[in-house]
């Protein structure tokens, strides 16, 4: 059995991931599932948003900016919309749950 967190954004075609599944597993389940994305702190959500994703293999590769200086300037879009305090944000993602063919 296989299971895969593929977070929905606005590019996401479902049928693309059945499409793919569907070749190689057997059965299948593709889930919708809604969370909250929490963080203490705008500060601590910036640094998630740009060092916990690979985006930032892409901006070290790129080089000409810091990562630091990435970060700084997602922290201050983030306490423009959000402000200071605590930050909560609507999240989907879809869980898919397969397993191998024989």
């Amino acid at each position: 059995m296989a299971l895969l967190w593929i977070p929905l954004n606005a590019s996401f075609q479902r049928t693309h991931h059945r499409n793919h599944l569907g070749h190689a597993f057997d059965r299948q389940r593709l889930e919708s599932v809604a969370l909250v994305a929490k963080s203490p702190s705008v500060c601590d959500m910036a640094t998630g948003l740009v060092k916990g994703n690979p985006v930032v293999n892409a901006i070290r590769e790129r080089g000409g900016v810091a990562v630091g200086t990435v970060v700084d300037a997602v922290e201050e879009a983030l306490r423009a919309r959000f402000g200071e305090g605590p930050v909560e944000v609507p999240t989907r993602a879809l869980a898919v749950t397969a397993v191998l063919a024989p």
